[in-house]
């Protein structure tokens, strides 16, 4: 139990930013286009399996964070920054994972923002993205 209390602690103090103060984005995520789904009932959850493509999204001012769910295996795309999307019409400025000083490379392409998978992964199973789009 400590164990797991500890890694509790240690995810928040690295993504707290993009949890607490936070409030829901235009949309609230994404799936990948083959995810199961599973009736969330009666305790039945442990049955989803979660993938580096399944995206939550939050916002505070004007920063966007996005949640992969899954520790990603290749590079993480998001479907719902992709160039001319309908939910941001300003440009990104800049995207770092919460926790990291790495620098990210990333580019948008006509169908997905594409944020090429970090070097270094922590030892969390979600990793936190913080987006800034130009003024």
């Amino acid at each position: 139990m400590l164990h797991i209390l500890n890694g509790i602690g240690t995810w928040t103090a690295a993504n707290g930013e993009g949890i607490y103060g936070s409030r829901p984005w235009k949309i609230f995520g994404e799936n990948p286009a083959n995810a199961k789904v599973v009736k969330t009932s009666m305790f039945n959850e442990g049955k989803l399996r979660y993938s580096a493509q399944d995206i939550r999204f939050t916002t505070k001012g004007k920063t966007l964070y996005a949640f992969c769910l899954g520790k990603p295996t290749d590079d993480i795309r998001i479907l719902s920054l992709r160039k001319n999307n309908p939910y941001e019409k300003k440009a990104i400025a800049s995207i770092t994972m919460l926790g990291s000083k790495e620098h990210l490379k990333w580019h948008q392409e006509d169908d997905a923002l594409v944020i090429d998978k970090p070097s270094i992964l922590p030892d969390w199973e979600v990793l936190g993205f913080k987006i800034t789009f130009k003024k």
